[in-house]
């Protein structure tokens, strides 16, 4: 059952809320849209189903919440309403709403009046709630840019999600930035503290339990969507266990949200024995389904995928500011100075400038773990969507360049940089993006996203990998491609994939 319910500890009036929501294919048919008796509810498809059908939406809306009160908001589906002029970029203006950001000695980074109508990227259009990527560069540094997304709510209330960035993708003399990080909104400073920020990092500028910020009082809402709904969407596995709300689980998940720190990430990457981030998801994502929502365990996820900003595995093309297309970098091959173990090699000796300063921690793609997919799903934010974009591209750029064979982007486990279990959790990694972004045909040939382009005839070599055809569809959107398996005498390249049972 489709469910959303919202709480405050602080309640209030028209509180303003954004959640991500996934769908079930099918549920949700072509020329559908989902509504709510919440007066002032919108809902923004962001991709769909091979059959139409809604994919992925944003909601949005304005409830009135007692405090500490669990207050349901109940959806349905209905005939998509006519077009309406959505909230634009003149809301902030007229709203005199201000921002900037400064690193130290390096400068600032400052948006008002009509600074706000140049956004970067357009996220979410709609007519409650519009939301804009603004980015600037931090003084004359060629290295340092500072980012907003900001969600502009009918009335006039404003989020801000600030960060900065040290990750461009071929500018030559990347190094360690060190500086006092400060983010002001509206003339009254929300953040400021100290920063190395390494290499191929970047870090939202937030801490403590304040995670974004807002113009006038935090509306601190908190949602809780149907875990079985989302696992019946098949976007996430299903978990069968439950977990208790006095369950030790949640002492061990990050509560707290501190700039670049580790939180509940292994020491070193690639350790041996067991630890809470290996699996199809880690276990603060897992704990959000096991819990039907638990608030601490949604706090987790969306901490923990701020502090995977830590991975020096960020790299932004800079002559698009977005993750890196996979065919415009065909022999790219990421430095071995950024903290990304195991790297191989160039056959046109074409690599991103090596670094100084000191490399991130360790990354290692044989035991890394979901990185922003869980948090995009449950929020919305587009911040999230690319850190899994990053990390899809990060493993696709430490291969080999001839093991990869070029912009196919393959992932082999019997040869170059990729143990089986490596090859496994890339492909875990890059199906993630993909079913993140647009698809509309049913594996249509050529129909991939254009930061992550592939050949249809891309494969990945492993030993024990299986999928079900809807996720391996949505992982390269082109023809379902052949895969390597493994036997005594070599390899051999099998059928399709078969049907899931």
């Amino acid at each position: 059952m489709l469910d959303l319910a919202l709480v405050s500890p602080v309640g209030g009036s028209a509180l303003p809320f954004t959640v991500g929501q996934a769908l079930r294919q099918g549920h949700v048919p072509a020329g559908s849209t989902l509504v709510s008796a919440l007066p002032g509810f919108q809902a923004v498809i962001k991709n769909r189903w091979p059959d139409g059908s809604a994919k992925f939406a944003v909601l949005s809306g304005q409830a009135d919440l007692s405090a500490n009160t669990w207050r349901s908001i109940g959806l349905s589906v209905a005939a998509a309403p006519a077009a309406t002029t959505p909230m634009s970029t003149a809301e902030l203006k007229a709203a005199g709403v201000s921002a900037s950001i400064q690193y130290g000695s390096f400068g600032t980074a400052s948006w008002s009046a009509g600074d706000w109508d140049a956004p970067t990227q357009t996220w979410v259009s709609g007519p409650e709630m519009s939301s804009w990527k603004y980015r600037k560069a931090i003084g004359s540094d060629p290295h340092l840019s500072a980012w907003l997304e900001v969600r502009a709510y009918k009335g006039g209330r404003v989020e801000v999600l600030p960060w900065i960035e040290n990750a461009q993708l071929k500018v030559s003399g990347p190094m360690a930035k060190s500086g006092t990080a400060t983010f002001v909104l509206n003339g009254s400073q929300r953040f400021s503290q100290s920063l190395n920020l390494l290499s191929q990092q970047r870090a939202v500028l937030a801490s403590g339990t304040t995670l974004t910020h807002w113009t006038g009082t935090d509306p601190q809402v908190t949602p809780r969507q149907s875990a079985a709904y989302l696992m019946d969407s098949r976007m996430v596995p299903t978990y069968r266990a439950k977990s208790a709300s006095a369950s030790p689980l949640f002492a061990r998940l990050p509560s707290s949200y501190t700039p670049l720190s580790q939180a509940a990430y292994p020491d070193i990457m690639g350790s041996t024995g067991y630890h809470g981030s290996i699996g199809m998801l880690p276990e603060w994502d897992a704990a959000y389904l096991s819990s039907s929502g638990d608030p601490r365990a949604h706090r987790a996820v969306v901490i923990s995928a701020y502090a995977a900003g830590r991975f020096g595995i960020h790299f932004r093309d800079e002559t698009t500011q977005r993750p890196l297309k996979f065919s415009g970098h065909p022999n790219l091959v990421m430095t071995d100075t950024v903290g990304v173990t195991h790297v191989g090699s160039s056959s046109t000796g074409t690599y991103t400038p090596n670094v100084s300063g000191g490399a991130a921690p360790t990354f290692a793609t044989s035991h890394h773990p979901s990185l922003g997919f869980m948090a995009y799903l449950l929020t919305g934010w587009n911040y999230f969507l690319e850190e899994s974009q990053f990390l899809a591209t990060a493993n696709y750029l430490k291969q080999s360049s001839s093991t990869r064979q070029g912009s196919k982007g393959i992932l082999e486990s019997s040869a170059g940089t990729n143990t089986t279990r490596g090859a496994a959790w890339a492909l875990r990694s890059l199906a993630q993006a993909a079913r993140s972004r647009r698809m509309t045909t049913r594996c249509a040939r050529n129909s991939s996203p254009a930061w992550a382009r592939t050949s249809p005839t891309t494969m990945v070599a492993t030993s024990r990998l299986r999928t079900t055809r809807s996720a391996w569809c949505s992982l390269t959107r082109t023809t379902r491609p052949a895969i390597r398996t493994p036997r005594r005498s070599g390899w051999k390249t099998s059928s399709p994939l078969p049907s899931a049972t």
